[in-house]
């Protein structure tokens, strides 16, 4: 992001498990700022968490507002992209026929319904079947497996999958795509595209939301 908007002030913070944490960063600030979720789906981290840390923080200060947070990332239309060229690698490298969009899972039904959407708008994209598998909620990584070694893809006449790759709704590794990975290797399914933040085009999303968020 900074390479892309020279003289751009961009600070990386966490909500909790690493510094520098949220607080801390803002209590570095001297003017408005926006925090851009670096989320994939809006839960309750993005919801509830995330806005009720910051506006603490921002409170905290009393010499100054201006907070505004942008939206999470997961809607943009480049993430199909760049998940469709993820999988045309593990094709190409492993012959994968289908695949598993692995997430984290929330207890938001409608968050989860969301990673299902954007699973089936992979397949579209991909003519091949596409299942969303979650970490923490169902239908598990090990469903979505099963369901394409059966044929029960939901995504037309396609025979049972011969070899399956996994696909990350993560942005970077972490403890539950290690979860994922760990699921599936037990069923023998070891494909796997690395996570997601690495790339521009997230990079040119992020600023996208920003600048979304800083209109008037």
């Amino acid at each position: 992001m900074r390479a892309a908007r020279p003289g751009t002030d961009v600070r990386l913070a966490y909500l909790e498990q690493r510094e520098p944490l949220l607080d801390t960063v803002i209590g570095e600030l001297d003017g408005p700022f926006v925090i851009v979720p670096l989320l994939l789906i809006s839960a309750f981290h993005a919801r509830h968490d995330l806005p009720s840390r910051a506006a603490a923080a921002v409170e905290a200060r009393e010499s100054w507002g201006g907070l505004r947070i942008a939206e999470v990332l997961g809607s943009a239309p480049g993430l199909i992209d760049l998940l469709a060229d993820r999988a045309a690698s593990l094709h190409d490298e492993h012959g994968c026929d289908s695949y598993v969009l692995v997430a984290p899972g929330s207890s938001d039904p409608d968050a989860n319904a969301f990673v299902v959407t954007v699973s089936g708008r992979l397949a579209e994209r991909l003519g091949r079947p596409v299942k969303a598998g979650f970490v923490t909620w169902q239908p598990t990584v090990a469903d979505g497996i099963r369901a394409l070694r059966s044929g029960s893809s939901g995504g037309g006449d396609h025979p049972g999958a011969r070899t399956i790759g996994l696909l990350p709704w993560f942005l970077a590794p972490g403890l539950l795509w290690d979860r994922g990975l760990a699921a599936a290797a037990e069923l023998g399914v070891t494909a796997a595209a690395e996570p997601l933040a690495d790339e521009d085009t997230v990079a040119e999303i992020v600023l996208e939301r920003l600048e979304a968020a800083t209109r008037p």
